[in-house]
């Protein structure tokens, strides 16, 4: 009998060894594990997107007897078919718990139990699965049928349940194995009252299954062990009850159903937990005498379940946190990174970028809350016009979709119809662009296309429904004036110039340095920033006006540096598109080094306040950017998303305290305001982080702050934003 941990830890080892080398390392004829080859278990690993399997010991390939480097997947070697199972309960996974199926392989022609897990490396994730038969392994839950004294099989239970205290998955399987054997069930079966995300179209899942003799049907149907219709019928009634499919002929589709399928009678039981139902065990046929005579153990088994249920539901929804929205229950960016790959196998792939129009209008104007059922609506609308399941929010207000296996002509009428309801249907409108290809490998390039053909949608948008008044001509103005084919050219006109906004050290009395500004002046006229910097936004084109802020910092530095002049730290923002952009910190590091800048001279100005959705890119830029030498500062610190986790999160060197906290000193409240910014501040100094306040207009404020110790003030009551020669003036 094999070693079954070891085999486990054999392999997650060897998954991790495989995230260390190149692609080329992936081919199976020089995959090679001498540990795993020796266990007489069944071993194989297979990537969870595409279903490739990337390995299999000696001993499954030696029962398989399959050619050396042919690309295998698992639903081809051990279900015979040509295409993904739609049901695969292998990504019912959570983290590195296991979950237990039996299955009945015709290609082995064997029942085996197949334990699996999930395991997340480098980008990718694998599936482990080890199998073992009924001959060769001992049960997970050992057979208690000949103990007939209720305690000592409560005693053996307890005995085996411990064994797996790590890992719900086991314990909720071991659990419904003895509530079978108890019973003399031919088979048990948990389905729960939860959708894991918005892609599952059923109301309930089935999580957990056992069976006497260990087998299952091979087909896709969710109806394995139980009809839908009679499983629906169940969880609407939530009730402990033993239904007899003779009984049921009043409900003449009920009692053909389990007729069909040999079922005499089903009972169930709800799982509750805090007065809350998380589902219902179905036992299927069982013997009436011998249910009755271990109810009460079988009821402790029941009340075990719903403490693991809920405990495996926590580790779901925590580990959702990093692949789902939570807003909409769509997966993030996150997941489309890692489902690329898979969707790059595929054929006749059709994508679709939607924008929604003016959310930010609709926050301001009408709340959050408001906003937030616009997200949510606009994410239902594409799932069920496009009648597709992929689909992912990828940032606050962009989606993306996925349509795999779908002819040209099929996928533009679709999308003609969600196009046609968000002009046109719904009480708010959206931008959309829309790709088609052939092969999946150029996802990436349909993704681009996509998305440009949705920016041109939205300026057609804009220039169809500008406002009424002098709203009218800014629109106009900033849609032409701001095509990318002009940015270069205001660029090389002066259009675009930077000002310097001086930061002080108000407990020194000195100018501490500056954060540089942006402006845009035409005609003679001076266009503020928060109208045109949401048309750069919006067309995915602020970062060229971000690097060309820190490179003009960046020459006006290198000259006074060579004149033996001063220079003092500069902030510069950077856009989430910037941020997230591959190459930033490459490109950065260039500049700066083009022009002999010390790094430590440029501080990055963060905002989470714009999109919590790219946080884990956020912190891997900044961790980048700090070990460069960097400094880090958190903008709008106090308010929406820029709050104490950041510090926690990133390499923060600088917090600037957000205008609104800063007005908030001048309120009737102002002692708790005080109270509170001055255990910020003096958190921010123990953790070794300077603190500055943004606009700063009055006397009193700043009286306030240099009481509480607050390191820096940039605001009009000291210096309104001033040309680059002006403050360089003031460093003399």
């Amino acid at each position: 009998m094999a070693d079954h941990n070891n085999s486990e830890t054999n392999a997650i080892k060897f998954v991790r060894q495989l995230s260390s080398t190149d692609n080329e390392a992936l081919d199976k004829n020089i995959l090679k594990n001498e540990a795993l080859d020796h266990v007489s278990d069944y071993v194989f690993i297979s990537d969870s997107i595409t279903k490739e399997i990337i390995y299999m010991n000696k001993t499954l390939t030696d029962v398989l007897q399959q050619a050396p480097g042919e690309v295998l997947h698992c639903y081809s070697v051990f279900r015979n078919r040509k295409a993904p199972c739609k049901h695969c309960r292998n990504n019912s996974c959570e983290g590195e718990g296991y979950i237990i199926t039996h299955n009945n392989l015709p290609v082995l022609n064997k029942a085996l139990v197949l334990k699996s897990t999930q395991f997340e490396t480098n980008g990718h994730i694998y599936t482990i699965s080890i199998a073992k038969s009924k001959q060769d392994a001992v049960d997970l839950a050992p057979d208690i049928s000949n103990i007939t004294d209720e305690q000592k099989i409560l005693a053996k239970v307890i005995q085996t349940l411990s064994k797996h205290k790590d890992s719900p998955n086991l314990q909720i399987f071991s659990s419904i194995q003895f509530i079978g054997q108890m019973s003399k069930a031919q088979s048990v079966s948990i389905y729960e009252n939860r959708r894991v995300d918005a892609n599952i179209t059923q109301k309930f899942q089935r999580s957990a299954f056992w069976s006497k003799d260990n087998k299952t049907d091979v087909s896709d149907s969710l109806e394995l062990d139980l009809p839908y219709s009679f499983v629906d019928y169940a969880m609407s009634r939530n009730s402990t009850f033993l239904y007899k499919t003779e009984e049921l002929t009043d409900y003449e589709a009920l009692h053909s159903d389990l007729k069909g399928l040999e079922i005499n009678d089903v009972l169930t039981i709800p799982v509750v937990h805090s007065k809350k139902t998380l589902g219902l065990v179905f036992i299927k046929n069982i013997s009436a005498s011998e249910y009755e005579k271990y109810e009460s153990a079988i009821t402790i088994l029941i009340d075990y379940i719903s403490v693991m249920m809920f405990s495996r539901l926590q580790s779901i929804e925590l580990d959702n946190t990093r692949h789902i929205d939570s807003l909409t229950g769509f997966r993030n960016r996150n997941a489309l990174l890692i489902d690329l790959k898979g969707f790059a196998t595929l054929r006749n792939i059709g994508v679709a970028f939607v924008n929604i129009n003016c959310l930010q209008a609709i926050n301001q104007k009408l709340g959050l809350k408001k906003g937030d059922e616009v997200i949510v609506q606009t994410g239902r609308l594409i799932k069920e016009l496009l009648h597709i399941n992929n689909v992912y929010r990828i940032s606050g207000d962009e989606f993306f979709a996925v349509y795999p296996d779908i002819s040209e002509q099929e996928f533009q009428k679709r999308c003609d119809v969600l196009a046609a309801f968000l002009t046109n249907g719904a009480s708010f409108t959206a931008a959309i662009g829309t790709d088609w290809k052939l092969h999946g490998y150029e996802i990436l390039e349909a993704l681009t296309v996509a998305e440009k053909k949705m920016i041109a949608n939205k300026e057609e948008y804009y220039r169809d429904n500008p406002k009424d008044g002098p709203d009218r001509d800014r629109n106009e103005l900033m849609l032409n004036l701001l095509s990318p084919e002009n940015i270069h050219r205001l660029i090389a006109n002066g259009n675009f110039f930077v000002q310097y906004q001086p930061k002080f050290n108000i407990q020194k009395n000195d100018v501490a340095g500056a954060e540089a500004l942006i402006r845009l002046q035409f005609d003679n006229r001076k266009i503020a920033p928060n109208d045109f910097i949401p048309h750069l936004d919006a067309s995915h084109y602020t970062h060229v006006i971000d690097m060309f802020v820190v490179e003009n910092v960046c020459q006006n530095m290198q000259k006074r540096v060579e004149k033996g002049l001063q220079i003092k730290p500069v902030s510069c923002n950077f856009s989430r598109h910037t941020m997230i952009m591959s190459g930033f910190v490459d490109e950065l590091t260039a500049i700066t080094n083009r022009y002999g800048i010390p790094h430590s001279m440029i501080t990055v100005e963060v905002s989470e306040q714009s999109d919590t959705l790219y946080h884990d890119e956020l912190i891997e830029t900044a961790n980048a950017l700090s070990e460069h030498g960097f400094n880090i500062s958190i903008d709008d610190f106090g308010v929406a998303h820029a709050n104490i986790s950041s510090l926690v999160d990133l390499p923060v060197t600088e917090v600037k305290f957000d205008k609104k906290v800063i007005d908030s000193l001048l309120t009737k409240n102002n002692g708790k305001v005080s109270t509170i910014l001055n255990m910020m501040i003096n958190m921010c100094h123990k953790m070794g982080i300077k603190t500055v306040a943004e606009g700063v207009e009055e006397t009193s404020q700043l009286e306030i702050l240099k009481r509480l110790g607050c390191d820096e003030i940039q605001g009009y009551l000291l210096s309104r934003p001033i040309s680059m020669k002006d403050y360089y003036d003031l460093l003399k």
